[in-house]
């Protein structure tokens, strides 16, 4: 046989022993191999149905996850919408401080200008109050000087009036002596100071009062008539009423506007009231 051969046949050999061997342990381990496959098997069955749990909790998570951040977005939108707005409301703001510092400055130039203005106005006002105190100083000194004079005027006058009354009574006092030198063949007669006497010109007035004498409780009254009227003292005058005859009334003081008297009812059961017509015998 040739070596070759020989060298073939006994690494046969060899092989076949392997052989044997490895059959051997495959018998031996085929089915710890089988069951350990079935193993695996359910492992990867179970890994797969894990993973597939696993991945649908994750498509979950994602997307509440992917809900958070569009909410999240919709916050920063939401927040960047409100910093701008309060950007543009800062920016407002700035400018009406620069404004109210504006007005400020100015209203303070105008407080310096009226704190100015107000002083001279006060030199001037102090300076006219002085004059003006001198003014009427002197228009007072002037009123003065003239209340005096007027009141010397009202004495000339009064006295005056008073010369004149009694001229008039003097001529009327000449007048009745001549009329009564006239009809009595020359007997005068000249009648007491307390003596009444009718006028010889016509009166007409009115009763403004009638009032009781508390010292003898004769009546009285005051008429609109006076010296102003030449009615003098003791001069009799008639009180009448609708023309019918109501008493006598007798001067006792008389002023410029009017003169108070005694009333004689002559007995008569009647009475004097205001505004009844006060005249002379020469009214009639």
């Amino acid at each position: 046989m040739h070596t070759v051969t020989k060298v073939l046949v006994v690494f046969a050999a060899i092989l076949c022993v392997l052989l044997a061997a490895l059959t051997m342990a495959f018998s031996v381990n085929a089915d710890r191999i089988v069951a350990a496959h079935r193993a695996e098997v359910d492992l990867r069955t179970s890994t797969a149905s894990s993973f597939a749990a696993q991945m649908s909790q994750f498509a979950e998570e994602k997307s509440a996850r992917q809900q958070q951040i569009d909410k999240l977005n919709n916050e920063v939108t939401q927040k960047g919408s409100t910093i701008a707005a309060l950007q543009t409301e800062r920016t407002k703001l700035l400018q009406d401080v620069a404004t109210a510092t504006n007005a400020r400055d100015a209203i303070v130039n105008q407080i310096d200008q009226l704190a100015a203005t107000n002083k001279t106005q006060a030199l001037l006002i102090d300076s006219y109050r002085n004059e003006v105190t001198k003014l009427r100083e002197n228009e007072l000194t002037y009123r003065k000087r003239e209340i005096e004079l007027v009141d010397r005027v009202n004495d000339l006058e009064s006295q005056t009036e008073v010369q004149g009354g009694n001229i008039r009574a003097l001529q009327e006092q000449l007048v009745e002596c001549k009329r009564l030198v006239d009809a009595g063949g020359g007997a005068v007669q000249t009648r007491t100071a307390n003596e009444a006497y009718s006028p010889s010109f016509p009166v007409n007035g009115r009763v403004t009062q009638v009032m009781t004498d508390p010292s003898n409780q004769k009546p009285m009254a005051v008429v609109n008539v006076g010296t102003n009227n030449q009615i003098r003292e003791n001069m009799k005058l008639m009180i009448v009423r609708g023309g019918e005859f109501i008493a006598n009334f007798k001067v006792t003081q008389v002023d410029m506007q009017w003169a108070r008297g005694e009333i004689d009812y002559l007995g008569r059961k009647v009475s004097v009231q205001q505004g009844d017509t006060v005249q002379s015998s020469a009214t009639r």
